[in-house]
Formats: C-alpha cells, sequence, structure tokens
C-alpha cells in the first residue's frame, strides 16, 4: 500500500470543512451583556468585602433597589423579624408553581451576603446584620447627617445641568478620541493610556476587536465598562481599596444633577479617587483642592440597570435609507471615525456626512469583532428623530442584508489536519479510518475515493496505527 504521507513525507494543509447547515441563531456575546448591571460585579466580592462595602447606607440602598420584586419582597419580610425564619416558612410566601423564582431570589440574595444561614444548625434565614442595620437608615432616616451625599451649603457654587452635559461629553470624548487614535496621549489623563492598555482595547497601538466593540456602544454602556476596566486595573496594581471606589459609585448614584456636594465626609483615598472621575468626567471639579463637586449623568446613571441606562442616550442623528446610504448629521471627527468602521464614507459636508453600507465594509467590520446586533444597536440608538417615528427603526431591508453579509463569513470552519491517500486496498482504508474515527482524529473521508483527513495532532498516534496494522497483516 502508498500512502502519500509516505510516514516521512507530511502534507499539512489547511482543509475547508464545509458546514451542511447554517447556525440559526447569530447572536454573539457582546459587551453590553457584559454591563447588564452593578450586581453582576458584587458577586465577585469576597464575604468580608461585602461586610465593609454594607457599612453605610447608600450601597445597601443601591443594591437594594436592584434586586428583582421577589427578592426584594423576601429583604422588607424579614427587616423588621430579629429571630432566624425557618425556610420552609419563606418558600411558603410565593405561589405554588414558582419554585424556580423562588431559588432565583434566594440564590441571589446569598450571592450578595444579604441572606445567611442561621449557624444553629436549623434551616433558616436571616438578613446581614450589618445590611439590616443601614438599609432601614436609609429607608427610615436617622444616623449621621449627610450619610448619603453630603450637600454643600454654599450657594454661589451652582452649576446648570447643560454645562455639566458639556463637560462630561468633552472629557469622555477626549478619551473615545485617543482610543481611535485621533489625539495624543499627551491630552489624555494618565491613567487612561495605562488602563486602555491593561483592559486590551488596544493591542501594540492599534485597535483590537474589544475596542471596535466598545467603540459601537452606547455611552453609558461605554462609561460602565471603562469603571469596570477601572475595577480590575486598581485591583490588579493594589493601589486602591476597591470597597472605597463602590461605596464613591454608589453615593453618586443618589446625587441630584446641578447640586454640589461637599468633599467632608469622604474619606482620604475616596478624595483621590474622586480626582480619577473628574478626569473620566463623572464627576466636574473646579480645581483639584476645591472641596465642592458635581456629579454628572455619567456617574448618577451609572449604576442603573442596562434597560434604565438605553432611556438615557444622546440625541440621534444618523439616517438610514433603503438604498444602503447613510447620512450622519454631525461634524464630530470622532463620530465620523466610528461611522467608517462599517461604512464606507462618499461625501463630507460641514455639518453632515454620506456613506454606504456596502458588502466589503461590513465584511471588513465583522473581521475587526463587530457583530450585527452591534451595527443595528448603533444605528437604532443613535437614529435621527424622524427614524424614531416609524417600526421598525431601520429598514427590514437594511437588517436583513447586513444578518446575511455576517452568516457568509461562518460558511467555513477552517481545521488543521493531514491528508491520506492512495490506499492499495479497501481493508487497509476501512482499518485506518475506522480507528481514527473512534480516537476522534478523522476530520473527513470519502470512501469511494479512499481519501481521509485526520487532525495534525492525531497523525502520530494514526501513523503508528498502521505501522502496526502492517506488520499484524505481513
Amino acid at each position: 500500500m502508498l500512502l502519500r504521507c509516505y510516514y516521512g513525507i507530511r502534507l499539512i494543509l489547511k482543509i475547508l470543512i464545509v458546514s451542511v447547515t447554517m447556525a440559526e441563531d447569530m447572536n454573539r456575546s457582546t459587551l453590553s451583556s457584559l454591563a447588564s448591571d452593578l450586581q453582576n460585579y458584587l458577586t465577585t466580592l469576597s464575604p468580608d468585602m461585602f461586610n465593609e462595602l454594607y457599612s453605610q447606607p447608600a450601597p445597601c440602598l443601591a443594591v437594594f433597589r436592584g434586586l428583582s420584586c421577589l427578592a426584594k419582597h423576601y429583604v422588607m419580610r424579614l427587616l423588621f423579624v430579629e429571630n432566624p425564619v425557618a425556610q420552609r416558612v419563606v418558600a411558603s410566601w410565593v405561589l405554588p408553581g414558582n419554585d424556580d423564582a423562588h431559588q432565583k431570589a434566594i440564590g441571589k440574595l446569598q450571592v450578595l451576603q444579604i441572606f445567611r444561614e442561621n449557624s444553629t444548625g436549623l434551616h433558616s434565614w436571616k438578613l446581614n446584620g450589618i445590611f439590616k442595620k443601614n438599609l432601614k437608615v436609609s429607608i427610615l432616616g436617622g444616623g449621621n447627617p449627610g450619610l448619603i451625599g453630603s450637600v454643600s451649603c454654599e450657594a454661589s457654587s451652582t452649576q446648570t445641568p447643560e454645562f455639566l452635559d458639556s463637560y462630561s461629553e468633552e472629557r469622555w470624548e477626549g478619551i473615545l478620541q485617543y482610543l481611535v487614535g485621533s489625539v495624543p496621549s499627551k491630552g489624555i489623563p494618565s491613567q487612561v493610556p495605562e488602563i486602555i492598555k491593561f483592559s486590551k482595547l488596544k493591542v501594540d497601538g492599534s485597535l483590537s476587536k474589544t475596542g471596535f466593540q466598545f467603540l459601537l456602544s452606547d455611552r453609558s454602556t461605554q462609561v460602565w465598562l471603562f469603571v469596570l476596566y477601572y475595577l480590575d486595573f486598581v485591583q490588579a496594581q493594589s493601589k486602591t481599596d476597591i470597597v472605597q471606589i463602590l461605596q464613591l459609585l454608589f453615593l453618586l448614584s443618589f446625587s441630584v444633577i446641578g447640586q454640589s456636594y461637599s468633599t467632608d465626609r469622604l474619606s482620604s483615598g475616596q478624595i483621590i479617587l474622586l480626582q480619577n472621575f473628574r478626569e473620566f468626567g463623572l464627576v466636574y471639579q473646579k480645581s483639584r483642592k476645591s472641596g465642592i463637586y458635581f456629579p454628572t449623568n455619567l456617574a448618577i446613571n451609572l449604576t442603573n440597570s442596562a434597560k434604565e441606562r438605553v432611556d438615557n442616550l444622546r440625541t440621534g442623528f444618523i439616517i438610514v435609507e433603503t438604498n444602503y446610504r447613510i447620512y450622519a448629521y454631525t461634524d464630530s471627527p470622532l463620530q465620523i471615525a466610528i461611522i467608517s468602521l462599517f461604512c464606507q464614507l462618499l461625501y463630507r459636508y460641514p455639518n453632515m456626512v454620506v456613506g454606504i453600507l456596502t458588502r466589503a465594509s461590513a465584511r471588513q467590520a465583522f473581521l475587526n469583532g463587530i457583530t450585527t446586533n452591534q451595527l443595528i444597536d448603533y444605528l437604532t440608538n443613535n437614529s435621527h428623530k424622524e427614524m424614531t417615528k416609524r417600526s421598525p427603526v431601520l429598514p427590514p431591508t437594511i437588517t436583513d442584508q447586513l444578518r446575511l453579509w455576517e452568516m457568509e463569513t461562518s460558511r467555513l470552519d477552517y481545521s488543521e489536519g493531514v491528508l491520506y491517500s492512495q490506499f492499495l486496498s479497501q481493508a487497509d482504508f476501512d482499518s485506518l479510518r475506522d480507528y481514527a474515527s473512534a480516537q476522534g482524529h478523522l476530520l473527513m473521508d470519502n470512501q469511494s475515493k479512499r481519501v481521509m483527513v485526520v487532525t495534525k495532532k492525531g497523525h502520530d498516534d494514526v501513523k503508528r496505527y498502521y505501522k502496526q496494522h502492517k506488520r499484524d497483516s505481513s
């Protein structure tokens, strides 16, 4: 028998394995799913961190607001009960047939260290004592004044919501412009390049797939993700207590836009954190030494759920036509750079750019890691107010074509393998094919032509088997 690989000559090639059926669900995980809510991040904390976090009323109230209705119901029924309550009694508070919802609520409360099992060995639940005490303070009042934001009494220290929105927009766009490479790093806060490098939004000076996806996310999701990257960066550098950052974030979430707040009740670590948040556009301070700060909408909306954050999007500026043309009424270099990621630009006017969606431009976006769902979300979230009057907002012609173009990139799977051919007998071919299949090394075979392909990793194993097979047959 002759083998084309001849045991010494290996034909290593990339084999195209054509998929018989296309995946029905083309939805890929996106960055937005990572930024669903703050509680997903809290589940990574240790029990000791939770006790420190719950030592202030603001985090307790914020976590409580993020719970499901059933979980809130359990907490409120136990809030003023001093003794542990039997688990079977808590289970009886839901109607029959809702065991899944009950278990999910209990599981969430346990992960967040709100519910704890009674240490006496009885099957009963009790509220975390620290959480219970400070949730009462946040709901009923009492405690030290200014526990949820210390309002400044200086009448002269006022800023309009319009100014704060403009300030936060300018700060945030500066970060995004650095990300796309339209501004030099010397005009950016020193920590921003470090965080971008740490989070791998940029690799070797170029946008990564994560960076492309980040740019197409809505503003609230971008801010939340950047804060997550900042939290991870701080933990890796061991520079600041992560709990102090979370406490400050929760404190800012209860602020009122345009209201000034004093730094008197902030710890020294939180005052340093406030300077970082100032650079990100989360708060406004006239100077670093100022004892007054103004939270912006970026910080106030940060701890909202993903659904609530969608309601805080910017005014739309994009019109999409059924002929694949896109009209963007903007003069922002950042927005034009983002649109060019998936669109071929045709004309540019002082306050508008015109582009066209093509198969080539869409495929380039998909190769950069951008998904159809992200493109559709970006175009929908930034649609001009005239487009939002119709349903659906985007023409079905556009959305369907984008999905078809993306499916084209998923038709083929590439596997590296070794080709076996020119078997002298059908018995040798069948024996080798059956062994390769049993060991999980077989990629494809053609019985009529006596051709088979095995994985590169399994080639040595198949070769050894064939040598033993030939010795036994001779």
